[in-house]
């Protein structure tokens, strides 16, 4: 193979093997609204976990972005998680999370809370 074809090759195979963009990857949450996909990343963003009772009788966990200086209160969006860890299922637990926003063809249309949010990681603050 002369090192015409072989830079040939090399320049194909690296355009092909594009990086999929995280926004358009589907989400292993599940949803009344369709599949979800990651929409936007946040990283160690400050929150409390909050339990919340429900009309059943029984309680979820939400996450509420702790607030700061310079951040709109509409901010303040509780997050619902399909993954929020059991080690974290704490009433006013302060934490630091990051993970990706849903969203499907439904929700684009529709305003809810909690938002629907995918935990990649999450820490104990003080």
């Amino acid at each position: 193979m002369s090192v015409k074809h072989l830079l040939s090759f090399l320049l194909v195979a690296f355009i092909s093997c594009e990086k999929e963009d995280a926004s358009r990857q589907t989400s292993p949450c599940q949803s009344p609204y369709g599949l979800l996909r990651r929409q936007s990343f946040i990283q160690d963003r400050p929150a409390i976990i909050v339990q919340r009772s429900q009309k059943n009788g029984e309680f979820s966990f939400q996450i509420v972005p702790s607030f700061s200086t310079g951040v709109d209160e509409a901010d303040r969006t509780p997050w619902g998680s399909c993954n929020l860890g059991t080690a974290f299922d704490k009433d006013s637990l302060k934490v630091r999370v990051s993970g990706y926003f849903l969203t499907s063809d439904l929700l684009e249309t529709m305003n809810i809370s909690p938002l629907p949010f995918e935990v990649t990681s999450m820490q104990l603050r003080n």
